[in-house]
């Protein structure tokens, strides 16, 4: 039984035109529009410090869960951190008021070399 094929109404090649530009710029929308918020920033800058004091706290003896885990979340929270496009300042004076200088050298000794670039990059984007 032969099947009958009509032919489409009502999407004229305008139509058609006008809906992929539409596609287009609606997919554009979604780029660089993820900045955060100073307090979404602050609570980030935050956790990244936490995963760095529990970094110390693995090599300082003081707890049995391996050094992986917290490297692993600390990472995770920078790549979240300047996804957010937060500004190097914030995360800078979070590490200076939230660690002491003698631990943020055993925190920078302790990091993979890109990470404790970044970090070096965020201090020296603040004052002493």
């Amino acid at each position: 039984m032969p099947v009958e094929v009509r032919p489409q109404e009502g999407l004229s090649a305008a139509r058609l035109v006008l809906c992929l530009a539409g596609l287009v710029l609606l997919a554009g929308c979604g780029g660089k529009s993820s900045d955060w918020s100073d307090a979404q920033c602050r609570r980030q800058a935050g956790a990244i410090v936490a995963h760095g004091r529990s970094i110390l706290v693995h090599y300082d003896g003081k707890t049995v869960y391996p050094a992986d885990v917290a490297l692993l979340l600390l990472k995770g929270s920078l790549e979240r951190y300047d996804k957010g496009t937060c500004r190097d300042e914030l995360l800078g004076e979070t590490l200076r008021r939230q660690l002491s200088a003698r631990k943020r050298a055993s925190l920078l000794a302790l990091l993979p070399r890109p990470t404790e670039n970044r970090f070096r990059a965020a201090l020296a984007a603040t004052s002493e």
